[in-house]
């Protein structure tokens, strides 16, 4: 492993020798007749929008990971054309870090010009951890002068981007850096951020000298019910297996490092079809985590409902949420199904003194509890001996319960 002299820290230059600036422009002399010439102050350049050639970037090893710190970073150039041309300057660094530095793909998730301009940077949007060696939770925005003292309207548009992403995702950690390139024989590179000193640091912690920064997001999480799936019948005493497919309708990726996305029911109510043991809680069947589906893309849960209560028509109403009682807009989706009784016995749980019945492991009070349910739960009753019923408490498991306490439906 050895370390590379970085060409995005506040000393380095990029295309220094004449050799590379030629390379560049010769890749860049076809790619960028469409890119214009001027931007607007404090306007968004999307990496739709730059026309990257995105298919010689690798995204299949990207980490996501949920930002709790920005780095802020000066990128300097010794090119006069590209001084001159932000938006083609961004292009060179695109190519640049790929081809020559081999990284997976830019580092910067974002790039702000003198004039304000503000570019996207590498592909996966917030949480694609911009090649950081370790995949710490960051943001990483570079500022393109060669002047170390940020523009008023660099600082107005720098200023306002990471107020929006610290809002946006509870960001209270700000750092000025300079960064060195570790490569390795056969890996991609990586970055290491080192502290930084100087004129560029001072003038960001001016810009930011009255910034606090957020201890929580404010994130609107949108989804779309794509598809749910799942048998019309189920017989009673068995499972009724639900798959859903839910698309994210967010312009960021849903990550679920720090906080899982769970199916819930709505309200948060407990279900009267949860699996004591397997599902997250009475009111949360199952959830992902340590994933990423990112803006566009299709995530899916799968869960089981226990068909313990009498025969007949039931539906249970259910929503996607991150947090406790914030739901996902447009994620309410429906399980309707009919449980039937097959030919099996059954008995119900109905204790007009207590309201519930303690399930057992054997057929004397002195025995181990397996579970307490109330009134209104069936089981198939597989025998009765000395006052005493053993049903199928669940599929691998029998148990029994006080007779005086059930009764036969």
């Amino acid at each position: 492993m050895r370390l590379i002299q970085n060409m995005y820290q506040q000393q380095s230059n990029l295309c220094y020798n004449v050799t590379m600036k030629s390379v560049i422009k010769a890749i860049l002399s076809v790619i960028f007749l469409l890119i214009p010439t001027s931007v607007f102050a404090s306007s968004i350049n999307t990496i739709a929008t730059q026309k990257f050639d995105t298919t010689i970037s690798d995204q299949s090893q990207t980490v996501y990971v949920t930002p709790t710190t920005i780095y802020i970073s000066q990128i300097t150039t010794s090119s006069p054309e590209l001084q001159k041309n932000p938006s083609l300057w961004v292009k060179a660094l695109y190519y640049y870090s790929i081809t020559r530095l081999h990284f997976a793909d830019i580092p910067y998730n974002y790039l702000v010009d003198t004039n304000g301009a503000i570019y996207e940077g590498r592909s996966g949007g917030v949480g694609a951890n911009p090649e950081l060696r370790d995949a710490q939770g960051s943001i990483l925005i570079g500022y393109l002068s060669n002047d170390p003292i940020l523009t008023n309207r660099a600082s107005s548009a720098m200023y306002g981007l990471v107020d929006s992403l610290a809002s946006s995702w509870g960001i209270s950690s700000l750092s000025v850096a300079k960064f060195s390139i570790v490569q390795q024989e056969g890996k991609l590179a990586k970055l290491v951020p080192g502290e930084l000193t100087g004129d560029f640091k001072q003038s960001v912690l001016d810009t930011f000298s009255s910034w606090k920064g957020y201890t929580s997001g404010e994130l609107d999480y949108k989804a779309k019910i794509e598809e749910v799936t799942y048998s019309k019948d189920v017989e009673i005493g068995s499972k009724l297996h639900v798959t859903v497919k839910i698309k994210n309708m967010n312009d960021f990726t849903w990550l679920t490092d720090k906080y899982p996305i769970y199916i819930s029911v709505k309200d948060e109510l407990n279900s009267r079809f949860a699996i004591n043991g397997t599902w997250d809680s009475f009111s949360k069947p199952t959830h992902i985590s340590d994933t990423a589906i990112r803006a566009g893309e299709n995530g899916t849960f799968e869960f089981d409902l226990m068909a313990q209560v009498a025969p007949g028509e039931y539906s249970e109403f259910f929503n996607v949420m991150k947090f406790t009682k914030q739901p996902f807009e447009d994620s309410e989706f429906e399980v309707k199904f009919t449980i039937v009784k097959g030919t099996k016995a059954l008995v119900q749980v109905a204790s007009s003194q207590y309201g519930f019945a303690n399930i057992r492991t054997c057929q004397w009070y002195s025995c181990k509890i397996i579970d307490t349910v109330d009134n209104g739960v069936v089981y198939i009753l597989l025998d009765e001996e000395n006052g005493w019923m053993k049903v199928q408490y669940n599929e691998n498991t029998v148990g029994w319960v006080f007779s005086r306490y059930m009764k036969k439906i």
